[in-house]
């Protein structure tokens, strides 16, 4: 009775871990301003999207709009932007709990380490430059990476328990809640297929469950009246509503690169003189696989961790072929899909596996730290005080220069006397009609035609072309 109070014990405290050493990890290196940090360049347009209610870059986002305004109104932070970037922050740790729930609930109470195994092969997780980086900024994959998690904990259930039919399709719901907040997620639907293939049945609960959770992208037509700044493409009607939420701007942008681009990418992880201590974690988990063969007492452990390895596979293809500069946060969610897996690894190595996170705090502190002084403020600020009166701010066209500017004109509301343009957007017929409704004073927004536009608005309004990475601000007219 005694060891069975003290194990009971020990979970309780191992699960209050699980939260609490992240959110205070992350509460500490989160950034108390606007930062591009690491993969962090859209930062500035969702707050702005966000706080204005507006519409953000495609699929929009709905749920991560919602949520993430809501909780910006707590009196918490130093800046609006740091109020966003602690709901990442709460977020992550929250998605870092229910992983080790899931991971617990996997493995069982068969071994000594049952309990420890788990919050050791989490912390390991959350301790990873892709996931701790997107845990401290403004960025959507915190909240998709909550939705993943539950999730992924949900069909854990149904695999190894004997739920009610109704968590099938709640199961669903959240995969498509999880989808609003970042298209990848459609990589859920294999591994939920493999769990329903007990009770073919459920897939129709789960499928069903998983159109409900989409509903938030409905969301998208009332906003689409809004009166901000931020309102990608025409989502108010059916077509460019569709246009939105599919993506279709970035469909080029997926399997875009050969497969020797695609080596090119993967060679700086595996090289020795540089070896990324993240690529332990899926080390650990494919040897957690090959020890799990043949292993009858756990098959289907063994099977699930095969469904999360085939979805991180998912994951991998997509991020490692997608043609931005962007591609390795797409990388992020791997992480969680290998954690059970790696915790049947780490069982091998008892408490040396205690050596794993901190591991990984070390290598990856100083770059997370480094993220941290990485602010635009003094950028920002110094275009909106040096800016003439009534000046187009007319940005680059690169999105280092464009969402910071949209940040602190339309988010902090500074210098309300002036508009921001930018040199790529103008190329759309919807941006160029937003700006046109919005400020009716300008002039040439009929046509595609940047350079008409700057000759024949400066004789009324001052035009200011703006780059912030490296400085560069440049007046004339008005």
């Amino acid at each position: 009775m005694r060891t069975d109070n003290f194990a009971a014990r020990a979970e309780k405290i191992y699960t209050t871990l699980a939260f609490f050493i992240p959110f205070v990890a992350y509460a500490l290196t989160t950034p108390k301003d606007l930062t591009k940090g690491i993969f962090g360049s859209d930062s500035g347009e969702l707050i702005t999207a966000s706080i204005t209610g507006g519409v953000s870059h495609p699929p929009g986002y709905p749920t991560w709009l919602i949520l993430s305004r809501a909780f910006a109104q707590l009196p918490i932070g130093q800046t609006l932007a740091h109020r966003y970037n602690f709901f990442s922050v709460v977020c992550m740790s929250l998605a870092m709990l229910v992983l080790y729930l899931t991971v617990r609930k996997a493995l069982g109470n068969d071994t000594p380490t049952a309990s420890i195994t788990p919050l050791v092969s989490v912390l390991t997780v959350a301790f990873g430059l892709t996931v701790w980086s997107q845990a401290v900024i403004t960025e959507v994959y915190a909240l998709n990476a909550l939705m993943v998690c539950v999730t992924l904990f949900l069909l854990a259930t149904i695999e190894f328990e004997q739920p009610p039919s109704w968590l099938i399709g709640l199961a669903g719901l959240t995969a498509g809640i999880a989808a609003t907040t970042h298209l990848t997620s459609v990589f859920l639907l294999p591994l939920a297929l493999l769990v329903c293939r007990k009770r073919l049945p459920t897939v129709f609960l789960f499928g069903l469950g998983f159109i409900v959770g989409l509903s938030p992208f409905l969301l998208i037509f009332l906003r689409a009246g809004s009166a901000s700044p931020i309102v990608w493409g025409t989502p108010g009607t059916l077509s460019g509503w569709w246009w939105l939420i599919s993506g279709e701007i970035y469909r080029a942008n997926v399997l875009a690169k050969s497969a020797a681009e695609v080596v090119d990418r993967v060679r700086p992880f595996i090289r020795f003189s540089g070896l990324s201590p993240e690529l332990l974690i899926p080390i650990g988990a494919i040897m957690g696989l090959i020890l799990g063969i043949g292993d009858e007492e756990h098959k289907s452990r063994n099977l699930f961790s095969i469904g999360c390895l085939t979805t991180a596979l998912c994951y991998a293809v997509y991020a490692l072929s997608y043609g931005t500069g962007d591609w390795r946060v797409f990388l992020m969610p791997i992480n969680l899909f290998l954690a059970l897996p790696l915790a049947v690894g780490i069982q091998q190595f008892n408490w040396w596996g205690l050596l794993l996170p901190i591991l990984m705090v070390m290598a990856n502190l100083p770059a997370v730290l480094d993220a941290q002084s990485d602010s635009v403020r003094a950028e920002g600020m110094r275009v909106m005080e040096e800016a003439p009166q009534n000046a187009i701010l007319l940005t680059n066209g690169k999105d280092d220069t464009l969402f910071p500017i949209w940040y602190f004109r339309y988010a902090e509301e500074h210098r309300p006397d002036t508009v921001v343009v930018d040199y790529n957007m103008f190329a759309f017929d919807w941006y160029r009609n937003r700006l046109a409704a919005q400020n009716p004073d300008l002039l040439t927004l009929e046509k595609d035609d940047i350079d008409g536009f700057r000759r024949d608005n400066r004789p009324h309004r001052p035009v200011c072309e703006i780059s912030l990475q490296p400085f560069a601000l440049s007046c004339s007219g008005g």
